[in-house]
């Protein structure tokens, strides 16, 4: 996979006693999940940034038939690069699956639960061996509720718990939770929630989810330096880039004390 948000793998293989291994790029930067635990919710313009990029990534993987598996927080960096700020990093296709491949090998491991229980689409708990773009799509949407909100969109004690949520209870709403966000930019979250996985927006491809959360912020994200709002549809991610990166002076170190944060 070649796109400019998917990190780069040099080499793969097997060492002579059998080890796999895989050299990737080295990354300038910080995961979602770090950024969230130290700055907690994330400005609703930045996420709409962020969600687009990892959006790109993903429709070059389903395009091609592979589906991640393990979308949530801690695979996505925001990275610095070549003097850009918040540039987004899809990682850890570790547990990817090719759609394309034989029902012997499909039923392979089908009872094994595979993911990250906070961040897995219904009939990923219920049917591991099905899963397909629309997994992803529903995993972006937690990851979405996660940046927004500053908590995972389901807790619980246990692992059953949390599936068992995931399952049957429907998400609280972002509003709800006093998230002060655009009414279209909370509906495009939810419906990624959807646990029907034939709802409209989970249906593929991914890029069509990127597409619609950036119609969502139109006419809500100002441009820098301005108290109202532009209509021009075309400008969405720069408008989008003036909302994650104004306001005070963020530093790279996401290993100290909580304080404003910002990548650049």
């Amino acid at each position: 996979m070649t796109h400019l948000n998917t990190i780069t793998i040099f080499d793969y293989g097997r060492t002579e006693d059998g080890v796999f291994y895989y050299a990737m790029e080295l990354l300038n930067g910080a995961s979602l999940q770090r950024i969230v635990e130290v700055d907690g919710a994330q400005p609703a313009g930045r996420v709409v940034q962020i969600l687009a990029m990892a959006c790109g990534a993903l429709a070059e993987a389903h395009a091609i038939g592979l589906v991640h598996r393990d979308i949530k927080p801690a695979n996505i960096m925001l990275c610095t690069q070549g003097g850009e700020c918040d540039v987004v990093m899809v990682l850890d296709f570790g547990l990817v699956k090719e759609l394309e491949v034989d029902r012997e090998i499909k039923l392979t491991g089908v009872n094994a639960l595979i993911g990250t229980p906070q961040y897995m689409a219904p009939e990923a708990i219920l049917n591991p061996g099905s899963v397909d773009v629309r997994t992803d799509i529903y995993a972006l949407g937690t990851v979405a509720y996660y940046l927004l909100a500053g908590v995972d969109v389901f807790r619980g004690k246990s692992v059953v718990e949390v599936c068992g949520q995931h399952l049957h209870q429907k998400p609280e709403p972002l509003s709800a939770r006093g998230v002060a966000i655009p009414a279209e930019l909370e509906a495009v979250v939810l419906a990624c929630l959807e646990k029907d996985p034939t709802a409209a927006l989970r249906a593929p491809p991914s890029s069509g989810v990127g597409s619609t959360l950036a119609q969502s912020s139109c006419g809500t994200v100002p441009e820098r330096g301005t108290g109202g709002a532009s209509t021009n549809p075309t400008s969405t991610v720069t408008r989008c880039r003036a909302r994650a990166t104004s306001g005070p002076s963020r530093s790279m170190d996401y290993t100290g004390q909580q304080r404003n944060l910002r990548v650049d």
